[in-house]
């Protein structure tokens, strides 16, 4: 019999290829989430795992069926959100916001102004990882969301802001060999590469990430360790196992962990982002109200300014990442307004 665990354990093993993991994220116990998932394929009549000592892996039935149960859960969850808002009868304004970065003051702020100028309105906004972002931004769930911009999706559907410029490090345990206060990050590039699932995200997907991260960061890692979430990560690198690549700004990084953080020659720019189609004023005064924050706290604690063009919504370099600039995958969602 086909069941809604079974379904919720499938996907959430497809994510993480890993048994325990799994298991946290649904609080189940190992051997319940094994029994589901052999129900599920008993159910199908074809296996969806290949099950080994050391990995986890999807078979070729498995990854085509996880993509199309993602994909009608992205749906479904975008229907019923149309759903609600078109009995809506408030102004309402739905954003997200990435998981694991810390803000400070600044969406308080932003939002309180914003409530000010319009009466009545309704503020919703979540935190989200940027895979779901990235999903429910195309679906219609949020009209607005901020996002570092590695992980904006391309296309020429979006407009984009930024906010605040992030200066990044590869972080490791103060323990780590070859650990000193004079040595640089080259010095590590060689080492394992600790970085985090996304929920929702494909292998396909994962495995593309991965590879563009590899290769912005320079890294030529002697293993790649996947873990569940970000937090997972920072303990990781905490615990010796590899490096990490990060903000300070992380919520997560910023938690009293003991790690060493050797800057590296770039920035993450974080962007607010909102569809052309969606003329809404205000999203565009919530923008305004964001930028006017990071600014002012930027000024404050030295944060790097956005790269700007003209006073308004700037335009950004594409210096970050050298895929921007590969044939058919140019960078058309940045839109600067004078």
């Amino acid at each position: 019999m086909l069941d809604e665990t079974k379904i919720k354990c499938f996907l959430s093993l497809a994510k993480t290829l890993n048994f325990t993991n799994t298991s946290k994220v649904l609080y189940m116990t190992q051997q319940a989430v094994s029994k589901n998932i052999s129900a599920f394929e008993n159910y199908l009549g074809f296996p969806l795992f290949v099950r080994s000592p050391r990995a986890v892996r999807l078979t070729a039935e498995g990854e085509i069926l996880f993509e199309k149960l993602s994909r009608m859960s992205d749906e479904f969850l975008s229907t019923v959100q149309t759903l609600k808002r078109r009995e809506s009868r408030d102004v309402q304004l739905h954003a997200g916001y990435q998981r694991n970065l810390d803000f400070g003051p600044v969406l308080h702020e932003a939002q309180k102004k914003l409530k000010e100028r319009v009466p009545g309105i309704v503020l919703e906004g979540n935190r989200y990882c940027p895979s779901v972002l990235n999903r429910m931004m195309h679906d219609g769930q949020l009209e607005m969301i901020l996002i570092n911009r590695r992980f904006l999706l391309r296309g020429d559907l979006y407009n984009a802001a930024p906010m605040t410029s992030m200066p990044q490090y590869l972080m490791l345990s103060p323990d780590y060999p070859g650990v000193s206060e004079n040595a640089t990050y080259e010095a590590f590039l060689g080492e394992p590469f600790i970085i985090d699932s996304f929920e929702s995200e494909s292998p396909a997907e994962f495995n593309d990430r991965l590879d563009r991260e590899i290769k912005l960061w320079g890294l030529s890692p002697s293993g790649i360790l996947v873990v569940p979430d970000r937090d997972s990560a920072y303990t990781y690198a905490e615990l010796g196992r590899g490096v990490v690549i990060g903000s300070t700004n992380s919520r997560m990084a910023m938690g009293g962990r003991a790690l060493m953080q050797y800057p590296i020659d770039k920035s993450e720019v974080l962007l607010a982002v909102w569809r052309k189609e969606d003329a809404n004023p205000l999203i565009e005064m919530y923008v305004d109200l964001l930028r006017s924050g990071f600014g002012r706290a930027g000024a404050g604690r030295g944060t790097e300014r956005p790269p700007s063009a003209g006073g308004g919504f700037g335009a950004i370099d594409r210096s970050l990442s050298p895929d921007f600039e590969e044939k058919d995958r140019t960078w058309n969602a940045i839109e600067s307004k004078t």
